[in-house]
């Protein structure tokens, strides 16, 4: 249970950007304040979106036995629990919705 439909993934971007929205994909936002920094970007809104890609790698959880699967996000059960029953785990780091 992913907890939304996996067609909007494709569909809905096609929408926004015929109403001249524009997209970043893969990219890091680091800060949101004005720079000179390497890519300025106008905008008046500013919609981050996390949470599609986990960061679990380097994190050192295989030391403390947390086991990732082969897409890099920790199993939980019902209650948020992975292979540690003593760790809750939540965030982009897991499937589906929290």
């Amino acid at each position: 249970n992913i907890g939304i439909d996996m067609n909007i993934n494709k569909t809905f971007p096609k929408i926004l950007i015929k109403q001249s929205l524009k997209f970043k994909f893969y990219t890091k936002v680091a800060d949101t304040r004005k720079t000179n920094g390497d890519i300025p970007l106008d905008c008046d809104i500013l919609f981050v979106c996390i949470g599609q890609r986990p960061y679990t790698k380097d994190l050192g959880l295989d030391s403390v036995g947390i086991k990732l699967n082969q897409l890099g996000r920790i199993e939980v059960d019902k209650n948020f629990q992975g292979t540690r029953k003593d760790i809750y785990i939540i965030s982009d780091c897991i499937q589906g919705s929290m």
